[in-house]
């Protein structure tokens, strides 16, 4: 028999659930995670069948309580989230906002952490979630029954969930970056080139891709061509696919980013 591993479920909240796991390890990877050091590198999970599967069984029971999956010909090990909320953004986040009670330097919990840890287990590559909605059930009072396992399974005593990294290497990148740039080089330039075009060089030097929306626009203010600048909400067509989101616009001139989300 040929196991088949998918990267995306098909219903539509477990793809939810997938993001948001997913989400949640590139802003640590990204600083842009409060309340935890960064991580240096956290892996995208991938979807599995077979996790879900034994998820969705026991969320099927509709009674709170975890269950030992064994799949190995896999992994040796796999960990397992479970909840029971009116929705999966509320179960999620129940897991989640256990950052708070974690102290990643002492491994130490204050109260529950322990679902929090797995969300971002560094070495966990795979995770299967199964919900079921089991309103009505007297064993069951909280709506929505959540489960996710995750192979392989973490929460190794004495052991960090991923390798920490320093601030200062949440901008290496930006400061390598503008390390290359003679600053007074393209201030003189500025005088010679009109906005768009100098936007259009910035673009051919992939600078917009590096850089975050502040540092952006502290880098344009320096070459003197943020004033006026604005910041609005629109909706609009780029190459990929219609967006909304900010739209940045500097003395009528479109700026070629992408900070937006999906419609």
């Amino acid at each position: 028999m040929i196991n088949i591993v998918f990267s995306q479920p098909n219903d539509p909240q477990l793809q939810k659930l997938l993001q948001y796991h997913n989400d949640l390890r590139r802003n640590l990877t990204e600083c842009k995670f409060e309340g935890q050091p960064p991580a240096k590198y956290l892996p995208d999970l991938k979807w599995d069948n077979e996790l879900a599967s034994k998820a969705k069984d026991l969320a099927n029971e509709c009674y709170f309580h975890h269950n030992d999956v064994n799949l190995p010909h896999k992994w040796e090990y796999v960990g397992q989230n479970i909840a029971g909320y009116q929705t999966i953004e509320q179960a999620f986040d129940a897991w989640k906002d256990e950052y708070k009670e974690y102290n990643y330097y002492s491994m130490s919990c204050y109260g529950v952490c322990g679902h929090y840890t797995q969300l971002v287990w560094q070495n966990t590559t795979h995770v299967g979630c199964g919900i079921t909605n089991c309103t009505g059930n007297y064993g069951f009072p909280y709506g929505l029954s959540v489960v996710c396992n995750y192979g392989p399974g973490g929460n190794y005593e004495g052991r960090y969930p991923y390798e920490a990294k320093s601030q200062d290497e949440c901008y290496a990148v930006t400061t390598r970056l503008l390390n290359l740039l003679d600053v007074q080089l393209l201030l003189n330039v500025r005088k010679l080139l009109d906005v768009q075009l100098l936007l259009n060089v910035l673009e051919l030097l992939d600078v917009l891709k590096l850089l975050d929306v502040q540092l952006l626009l502290n880098v344009l203010k320096l070459l003197d061509v943020l004033e006026p600048y604005q910041l609005v909400n629109q909706t609009y067509q780029n190459k990929y696919q219609n967006q909304t989101g900010l739209h940045l616009s500097v003395h009528g001139v479109d700026l070629p980013i992408q900070i937006c989300y999906k419609e």
